[in-house]
């Protein structure tokens, strides 16, 4: 923009990569019954897609595609993906996925569980559940419910599916895997 180069973060390529995904299977879809084309299918296959892309971003061939180097224009050397990279893409990743966990349990005992009468105050009742699966104590002023848009603030509604992204995770490592 301007004429200065987009310097992207290597997380910011990877985001335009999973959205790429999605538009990819919007794009390529061959249905019969439209309603049923892009992300409009079962929750467990929607991520799929996008989620496949993403590893193309730490992959040598592709990112020899467009990774370059932003004064010089060579393609940005090092092995298939520079060490401090692949260290930093797991880097706390149990943390992230019991954070996962933890909003598929909430959404889940949301829906099929959760009382007013029973359970009290809906901010108090999910953040004791979400302190199941945090690594540290959460603030007694904690409300990540009320932004979790995801839930209930989506006009798609998850609706007790929010587990789907962690399906999604293995159905996509299946999948990108028996690549050969």
């Amino acid at each position: 923009m301007g004429g200065k180069p987009a310097l992207l973060t290597h997380r910011e390529v990877e985001t335009i990569f999973h959205e790429f995904g999605h538009l990819l299977h919007h794009m390529l879809s061959r249905v019969e019954i439209r309603s049923m084309a892009g992300t409009n299918v079962a929750w467990d296959f929607v991520e799929l897609p996008s989620q496949i892309m993403e590893n193309w971003c730490w992959e040598r061939p592709s990112l020899d595609l467009f990774a370059r180097h932003f004064e010089t224009g060579e393609p940005v050397s090092g092995r298939a993906v520079p060490e401090d990279e692949t260290r930093a893409r797991t880097f706390r990743a149990a943390n992230a996925q019991m954070r996962q966990l933890g909003f598929g349990f909430v959404d889940l005992l949301l829906h099929v569980r959760y009382s007013p009468e029973t359970d009290g105050d809906v901010i108090a009742y999910t953040r004791r559940l979400i302190q199941e699966f945090s690594p540290a104590p959460l603030p007694p002023q904690h409300a990540m419910i009320a932004a979790f848009t995801h839930l209930f603030g989506s006009p798609v509604g998850y609706g007790a599916g929010y587990y789907s992204y962690k399906w999604a995770e293995v159905l996509e490592a299946d999948a990108f895997h028996a690549v050969p």
